[in-house]
């Protein structure tokens, strides 16, 4: 056996290119074998390969939208919580849900009787 017979050298799995590589490139997506000027999946024009897609943030709601559905996007914007007694601003970790009137408070006015709690002022004033 000749040594040229026993070629084990790869050839790039692009049809136009076909290019001998002794140390080819394997795809992430297809997993085919592709010499340095085709491994990139743009490259070689993989199947498995997705658009790029970019995303616009509404000015108002502060939404992610899809670059092809921005006519579709109806805006809501987001009502900021306040505590009903000092006005602070209320996040998820300074929020407390009270559990007799619903209303948000800050930690500092979560209890009945430090916020304007109509439920405990009803069963106050039943009580007399």
């Amino acid at each position: 056996m000749d040594y040229h017979q026993q070629d084990n050298v790869a050839r790039c799995q692009l049809e136009i290119c076909r290019q001998r590589d002794f140390l080819p490139l394997k795809c992430k997506l297809c997993n085919g074998l592709f010499c340095s000027n085709h491994w990139k999946t743009l490259d070689h024009e993989c199947k498995f390969q997705f658009p790029e897609k970019k995303a616009i943030v509404c000015d108002i709601c502060k939404a992610a939208q899809n670059t092809s559905d921005t006519t579709k996007h109806v805006c809501v914007p987001k009502v900021q919580l306040t505590c009903s007694c000092c006005k602070v601003k209320l996040t998820l970790v300074t929020q407390y849900q009270c559990k007799l009137c619903s209303k948000y408070v800050c930690l500092k006015h979560r209890m009945s009787d430090q916020h304007d709690c109509k439920v405990v002022k009803e069963s106050c004033c039943n009580i007399m």
